[in-house]
């Protein structure tokens, strides 16, 4: 059966003794995580039941969406290098979690490690900044040098 409802023609379908409703979707890009949902489903007849739900692969987030995270580092001769974070789904964790960037890094991209003036923390696109998003980011603990003791 071919159905093409839409909010301005909807569709009744009959059904079997028993149903299984599914949806799947994808982003269609490695590493970006993506979502969807079922909306103004009504039931008739004798449907019991309770509705489940099963996530593959990623948990979908509870909080924040996942996004480019990145640190820019700048010298005191404007030499920056932006780092990305590795995991594109780290603003989504719920949990602390550490992130160790190389001074050699920082070295490779022109930046003198000795002469840091400047760190920006940021969330999207760096060239193409966009307002309007919502969420919550706690950052503390930046250290700079050797990695010590907890």
């Amino acid at each position: 059966m071919v159905c093409s409802a839409s909010p301005w023609n909807p569709q009744t379908l009959t059904l079997g003794a028993d149903v299984y409703i599914g949806l799947a979707v994808t982003s269609h890009v490695a590493g970006v995580a993506t979502q969807a949902e079922f909306s103004n489903i009504a039931t008739t007849g004798n449907v019991t039941g309770d509705w489940k739900s099963v996530s593959l692969g990623v948990d979908q987030p509870t909080g924040n969406l996942p996004d480019a995270f990145y640190v820019t580092i700048e010298d005191s001769s404007g030499h920056r290098a932006n780092v990305p974070h590795p995991d594109p789904y780290a603003l989504t964790t719920g949990a602390w979690t550490a992130w160790n960037i190389a001074l050699s890094d920082l070295r490779s991209a022109g930046v003198k490690t000795d002469s840091i003036t400047k760190i920006a923390i940021g969330i999207g696109d760096k060239d193409k900044p966009a307002s309007g998003a919502a969420g919550l980011v706690y950052i503390d603990d930046i250290r700079y040098g050797h990695p010590g003791s907890q």
